[in-house]
């Protein structure tokens, strides 16, 4: 499941049939193989498995939360609803089902709304991973509004929370490092490259490497090729060291290098695989996560600056399916359906991001984007 592709995916999924021959009894195995089929895109088969668990525990609350996952995936947010209620009612914690039903609100544009009932969750009695969970998912709405300012305090809070009992290294790379990416969002060009060579500053190799594209969004964001031809080879020479996991991101980085160079033959081949990558990886099963969608939007743009506008629009449609209100998609869709001359539908879907980013900072680089990109219409 890790490495992905169709041909590890079919592997696991026989890994798991195997153990079910071994331990028929064993549910767990359902919920492993819903996972699998989640992984690949195969919906009704990872509903399937579920219900099958379901049939024989109907009360699991995490297993509906898991249900909840898969059918927000495949685009069915009242059904994803009703199986965040099951469980807010089965499990012995509902902070878990909360912070599901407060992203589904954020995914319908119902943010004050989703803002308000984490809001109502905070109080003394969670415990430091709770707490982290909680403001996590307050992170990803402000992110989604362009409240960049807050999240980057937010993240701040976080990281101090984490010193008690995260690993320095796994806290560098999932937690501080994150505030370099909340910086690039503000313009802070220069105080995002600082914090992430102090963190650098820290790691030996290969663990440079997981930085690299940190480096490589704030190169580019500077228009400063040289910086990202440079990264872009670091992470090539040690890309057989680095989980399969990063496969996309490095095809992505190699796809806007071939851009910049005027190669778009070589920046499409690049641009498909990361592509087909992305579709069976195991970002696939983080559906609970309204960020992780971010990677197919900068995917969706890299196609744009490639002059394939339909492609673009392709992947923009699968994201406003499950994120009806994105409003960094709607932007990229509007500048693709403004390629192609559409300029009614575009100008639609810029006025609703720009309505979903009225409480933005002024300086969130993707609201100055949108408000220059109206202004010359």
């Amino acid at each position: 499941m890790a490495r992905g592709t169709e041909e590890g995916l079919i592997k696991a999924s026989a890994a798991y049939d195997r153990l079910l021959e071994l331990d028929p009894n064993d549910l767990d195995i359902y919920r492993n193989k819903s996972a699998v089929e989640l992984q690949r895109g195969n919906y009704v088969a990872a509903v399937g498995y579920l219900h099958n668990y379901l049939d024989q525990e109907p009360d699991d609350g995490p297993v509906h939360l898991q249900l909840a996952n898969v059918y927000q995936a495949q685009g069915d947010l009242d059904a994803a609803q009703l199986s965040l209620e099951d469980a807010a009612i089965l499990s012995d914690d509902p902070l878990q089902s909360e912070l599901g039903l407060a992203r589904l609100e954020a995914r319908r544009g119902q943010y004050d709304e989703a803002e308000e009932r984490l809001a109502a969750q905070l109080n003394d009695d969670l415990g430091p991973q709770q707490r982290i969970q909680l403001i996590g998912a307050q992170t990803e709405i402000g992110l989604a509004r362009g409240r960049i300012s807050r999240s980057l305090e937010q993240i701040r809070e976080v990281n101090e929370i984490a010193r008690e009992f995260m690993p320095p290294m796994v806290r560098l790379l999932s937690i501080e490092g994150q505030q370099s990416s909340f910086q690039l969002l503000l313009g802070e060009t220069e105080e995002a490259l600082a914090l992430i060579d102090g963190i650098t500053a820290q790691l030996q190799p290969p663990l440079t490497s997981y930085v690299s594209f940190t480096y490589t969004s704030i190169y580019t964001e500077m228009g400063d090729r040289e910086g990202l031809r440079e990264w872009v080879q670091k992470t090539s020479e040690v890309r057989d060291q680095l989980p399969a996991l990063l496969d996309p991101f490095i095809e992505m980085d190699v796809a806007r290098l071939a851009i910049w160079d005027e190669d778009i033959e070589a920046a499409m081949e690049h641009l498909d695989r990361a592509r087909s990558l992305l579709g069976q990886s195991f970002i696939q099963t983080l559906q609970n996560n309204l960020t992780a969608l971010s990677v197919q939007v900068t995917l969706a743009q890299l196609y744009l600056d490639a002059n394939k506008p339909e492609i673009c629009l392709e992947l923009i449609e699968g994201i406003l399916r499950v994120f009806p209100a994105h409003a960094h998609a709607m932007m990229v869709a509007a500048k693709a359906h403004f390629a192609q001359g559409q300029e009614d539908a575009g100008l639609a879907l810029l006025n609703n991001a720009l309505e979903i980013w009225l409480v933005a900072d002024e300086n969130y680089v993707y609201l100055q984007e949108a408000s220059d990109l109206l202004a010359s219409r």
